[in-house]
């Protein structure tokens, strides 16, 4: 039986690298990593609901395109490679010029998106202010201990909790979901290859 000896935190970020590496063709020199996705025909990119002038790159492939990002090591950029069966009449800088043009869109309405939910967590920490100044007035003028006094106080004590924890939620952990999508794609991208199978 084969034992698993416990590595140093050293060793063990040496060895992630490693295994990471293990996984991607790199250009040590260049610091870049080769990453290939195959699709069957150009469509099934292509959100068939979506008639534009340009294709839209359905939002699954974009998740998928960003989660397989955030499996290259920090300090590399990937060139991607999407290889087809089928090219379904585009030609492979068309198919670059759509892809690029996705990406520009997919990060101009994160940012814009980013900008609405902030608004609206900055709302919610108003509300909460308000909330929580109604509460204070509330225990400071109603001085008589009556079970509607306690029942009022809660209240608002909940509503100011509510809101308060609404803003942490949109500005902590629904902002950095999908600014971690958008900027693993940013930071990493370096190059894109479009291929029809042999």
């Amino acid at each position: 039986m084969k034992k698993m000896k416990i590595l140093k935190k050293k060793d063990q970020n040496r060895e992630l690298e490693q295994v990471a590496q293990s996984f991607f063709e790199t250009d040590e020199e260049k610091k870049i990593a080769k990453m290939v996705l195959k699709y069957e025909k150009t469509e099934d990119l292509f959100d068939p609901a979506c008639c534009l002038l340009k294709p839209i790159v359905s939002r699954e492939v974009l998740a998928h395109i960003g989660s397989m990002f955030g499996l290259v090591p920090n300090d590399y950029k990937v060139d991607l490679t999407l290889r087809f069966n089928d090219l379904c009449g585009y030609s492979e800088s068309q198919l670059v010029e759509i892809i690029r043009k996705n990406f520009a869109l997919e990060m101009r309405g994160s940012r814009t998106q980013n900008k609405s939910r902030r608004n609206l967590a900055f709302s919610f920490i108003g509300i909460g202010v308000l909330f929580f100044l109604i509460m204070i007035i509330i225990k400071r003028f109603w001085v008589a201990d009556t079970v509607w006094n306690d029942l009022v106080f809660y209240f608002f004590d909940i509503l100011t909790t509510v809101a308060f924890y609404q803003a942490a939620t949109i500005l902590v952990v629904e902002h950095r979901e999908k600014k971690a999508i958008v900027n693993s794609m940013r930071n990493h991208f370096h190059e894109l290859i479009i291929e029809k199978s042999a």
